[in-house]
């Protein structure tokens, strides 16, 4: 678990799934230490991409997207799963570009690397408005790391 600000006071809060998650309560925010575990909070990836994630007891992914890719400041809504059912959770997230016609998915893992959460993601974007089939799909990889304000 990555320590996201020394002066809070921090409580050990045990989920619904039995798991221990530990919050912090700064400046009248509720924050959550991030791990691979709770997977709860936000991150931020390469490009300053925000993507906030949310995971109920059924293990399936709700949040938003804010992509540093354009000038708006819109939070796409965020669908998806995880998967804790290794050492290594994977997860698999979608957001629809409504404006654009445009459908991005994201699929990977996380790992606490040196005591600092990170999701690698390899990403498929696929575009309807473009003058030639080979410009349709996009694929590239983004690193998530906890994002902190």
């Amino acid at each position: 678990m990555r320590i996201i600000e020394e002066k809070a006071v921090w409580l050990l809060v045990i989920t619904a799934r039995y798991i221990p998650v530990m919050v912090m309560i700064a400046a009248g925010h509720l924050c959550v230490a991030q791990s691979c575990d709770s997977l709860m909070g936000a991150y931020i990836n390469q490009d300053s991409s925000i993507v906030h994630i949310k995971v109920d007891d059924g293990g399936f992914l709700k949040g938003s997207y804010q992509s540093n890719a354009s000038d708006d400041t819109i939070l796409y809504p965020l669908y998806g799963v995880v998967n804790r059912h290794s050492d290594l959770t994977t997860l698999s997230f979608h957001v629809s570009w409504d404006a654009f016609g445009s459908i991005t998915s994201w699929t990977g893992y996380c790992e606490d690397d040196e005591n600092e959460i990170k999701l690698t993601l390899m990403w498929h974007l696929v575009r309807p408005y473009v003058k030639y089939d080979w410009e349709r799909m996009v694929t590239n990889k983004s690193v998530f790391t906890p994002f902190i304000k």
